[in-house]
């Protein structure tokens, strides 16, 4: 696809950076999680919660601190839902938390669950719950921050420091379910659906003229964005091209293909005809992120069929 790409990020902080070679012979990480682990335990039994801990395989320890949410009443996150969550963070200094930040405890966070580009312990703790279920979750560096000081709000988290996370997942929803609430939300109703799951909302009359077809010289104005945010990922405002469908991402061929020449119109599709479980990467940032279903605003300015 011809598109313009715009780098942009949905994670910001919470992103696992790459660790840098070293070249040294002592490994500095050598005994750390060692020293994590008492760590962790002092903080346990300091904090009342190590009679009510599980450990999991991976090293993550936990405390589901509400209860109250049966698997018949509350959804648990399955691959490519966008997960909503709030959380507070820490870090663990001589077995006591030191307070890091608490910007999401009140703005939620939205991430397609289960891509691995949030810290793997913060990860594996939001697949543990259900929707409106509260933990606190306790990891070493390894599933963590890693080996790398972080700064965060002002404070730095230590190299190899074990971290505390307060999360609540508020909302768990399909591609399905995210495209519903995008139309309700702006009023994109009602939809015309097609068996291709191409969802088209025809803003203005539907036109007479000749749909675009292979090979025909078309010119568009169009934006895409993601169904959450406002920021368009691609736009142009003059687009000019032969259409064919194999140059385009398959929803946003198949959305050409019910247009005419004068329509105006926002085409709605799942991942599946967008950038798939891949996602859409410029250097080390998603321009679309894996799992995301996409909404185009086009007006069709010319269609000039080539015999």
């Amino acid at each position: 696809m011809s598109f313009k790409q715009i780098s942009i990020w949905f994670v910001g902080l919470l992103v696992l950076g790459l660790a840098s070679c070293n070249n040294n012979f002592d490994d500095p990480s050598a005994g750390q999680l060692d020293i994590n682990t008492q760590q962790i335990r002092d903080y346990l039994i300091k904090s009342g919660l190590a009679s009510r801990v599980t450990t999991a395989s991976s090293g993550l320890y936990y405390v589901i601190t509400d209860t109250t949410r049966s698997s018949a009443t509350a959804k648990v996150p399955a691959l490519g839902d966008e997960v909503e969550f709030i959380y507070t963070l820490s870090y663990i200094n001589g077995g006591t938390a030191v307070f890091v930040d608490s910007i999401r405890s009140s703005k939620p966070m939205y991430y397609p669950f289960g891509i691995g580009a949030i810290i793997p312990g913060l990860e594996q703790g939001v697949s543990l719950l259900r929707e409106g279920q509260k933990a606190t979750l306790v990891m070493p560096y390894t599933l963590g921050f890693g080996g790398d000081a972080r700064t965060i709000n002002g404070v730095t988290i230590p190299a190899y420091s074990p971290v505390i996370f307060t999360v609540q997942l508020i909302r768990a929803r399909t591609q399905s379910e995210q495209i519903a609430d995008y139309t309700r939300n702006n009023g994109l109703l009602p939809l015309t659906t097609y068996s291709d799951s191409v969802k088209v909302f025809w803003r203005k009359s539907t036109q007479t003229g000749d749909v675009i077809a292979s090979g025909d010289s078309v010119q568009i104005s169009y934006r895409g964005t993601l169904l959450r945010g406002a920021q368009a990922f691609d736009s142009s405002a003059a687009y000019k091209f032969r259409f064919f469908s194999s140059n385009f991402i398959a929803g946003f061929a198949s959305g050409l293909t019910k247009l005419r020449q004068g329509d105006s119109a926002v085409i709605i599709f799942p991942s599946t005809q967008g950038y798939g479980t891949q996602g859409l990467v410029s250097g080390i940032s998603y321009v679309v992120p894996p799992y995301a279903p996409l909404a185009f605003e086009i007006t069709v300015t010319s269609v000039k069929k080539n015999k």
